[in-house]
């Protein structure tokens, strides 16, 4: 089941869905442009798709709200969006980065699956689990099966075997309906690669046939699932857009990278990081592009 689905009956979800319903009008509006095929690409999707096409929808309706002269590409194929300037035609590519996403998957269905036993009716949960089991279990495609192992072991209570499964539980009675997440392990995530190298590489073969209809292309990378929260994540993304003192070296380095990156690959002059929240239409943080050279900048209302 898609999980917006499950989300139309949770109560913490009314201005999610709010955005989301705008955003499947315009995909109803704009049936004769590929609306219909987009809206159910996304809406029907699995859920790591769902995750990429969701960023895609906010980022590139984003842009638009800001910026009159982009104009997105509801096709199935080809590069996302494109800009209009006076003497050129910039294209708009959309990607995502989804290191993290198997612990999206985890805590989103394991919601839906003890919410809909009524397993939370008169109790509030904190579960406690263990990432680098999720991401053996993402690996060897078998998180699903985990997910409905470990559900149907909080609801018939089978500690034993919850911690077979590396999750623990804790029950409290005087609240209902909410669950609160903990993981147990410690998690080292190489997010500086993931941001960079992994991004480059991504972009380079997966990105290489749409990002040849335009000489010049800039790329927005959704960024909530690329790590774990940590000393960096995602505080790094506030100060990549709006400065600051924390972390001037990683900002350094990026820059230095696409800097570099960007004149091998010549038809990219520009990476832009987008952090969104799916209860507001405007980026989690300030938008900054790291362009190839101050020659290549082109007009972009980002804020």
């Amino acid at each position: 089941m898609p999980l917006i689905i499950h989300w139309l009956s949770c109560p913490g979800m009314e201005d999610s869905l709010t955005i989301l319903d705008r955003k499947v009008g315009y995909l109803l509006d704009n049936l004769s442009r590929g609306g219909e095929g987009k809206l159910k690409q996304w809406l029907f999707s699995d859920d790591v798709n769902f995750c990429t096409l969701t960023a895609e929808r906010y980022i590139l309706d984003y842009l638009r709200s800001k910026n009159k002269n982009i104009e997105d590409n509801l096709c199935p194929t080809g590069i996302d969006g494109s800009l209009s300037l006076a003497n050129k035609m910039v294209g708009i590519e959309i990607t995502t980065l989804n290191g993290f996403v198997a612990d999206w998957i985890f805590t989103e269905r394991l919601a839906q699956k003890i919410s809909s036993i009524g397993f939370l009716n008169d109790k509030t949960i904190r579960v406690k689990y263990s990432f680098s089991r999720l991401l053996k279990e993402f690996r060897e495609n078998t998180l699903y099966e985990y997910i409905h192992h470990v559900g149907s072991c909080i609801a018939d209570s089978s500690a034993c075997l919850l911690q077979d499964a590396n999750v623990y539980i804790e029950i409290e009675r005087r609240w209902s309906g909410s669950i609160s997440w903990e993981i147990t392990d410690e998690y080292e995530s190489p997010w500086i690669s993931y941001l960079t190298e992994d991004l480059y590489d991504k972009i380079v073969t997966s990105k290489k046939r749409q990002l040849t209809k335009f000489d010049k292309n800039i790329v927005f990378v959704g960024v909530n699932n690329i790590s774990s929260p940590n000393w960096a994540i995602p505080a790094i993304f506030s100060e990549i857009g709006q400065g600051g003192f924390s972390y001037p070296q990683q900002i350094s380095y990026i820059n230095s990278f696409w800097q570099k990156a960007m004149q091998y690959k010549k038809n990219i002059i520009g990476i832009c990081y987008f952090c969104y929240s799916l209860d507001r239409e405007a980026p989690f943080y300030p938008l900054k592009i790291f362009w190839s050279e101050d020659s290549e900048q082109v007009t972009v209302n980002l804020n």
